[in-house]
């Protein structure tokens, strides 16, 4: 009895889930999770969608909360969906991150 392909494929992730457990492998994947994989590198998760049009503004709007400190920017971030977050990238995130300390260590000088 031959079974669905919908079903096979389900019961070959399945058995490629259970090989990684029971096992500890690492880097097995079937063609369509290499394809995810190879669409989501990694230079585009750290510099961000540089090529996205919303890019700026999302940068400038990030910019005018981390000045304002890091509970405000962390909110702010907090409310971004995760397309937004990628847009970003992490290399703007950290960037946005260390004007936070940076402001918040300003206020702190200014009262004392």
């Amino acid at each position: 009895m031959e079974l669905p392909s919908q079903a096979r494929m389900l019961r070959h992730k399945a058995m490629i889930q259970c090989a990684r457990l029971a096992f500890g492998f690492a880097g097995i994947f079937d063609t369509d999770e290499a394809k995810r994989i190879i669409e989501g590198t990694p230079e585009e998760v750290h510099i961000g969608r540089e090529s996205n049009d919303h890019r700026p503004n999302l940068i400038s709007a990030a910019e005018t909360e981390a000045k304002r400190g890091m509970e405000a920017f962390k909110s702010h971030w907090l409310g971004l969906t995760n397309e937004q977050r990628e847009i970003i990238g992490i290399v703007e995130k950290k960037r946005l991150y260390e004007l936070s300390l940076k402001s918040e260590s300003a206020e702190e000088a200014e009262f004392t």
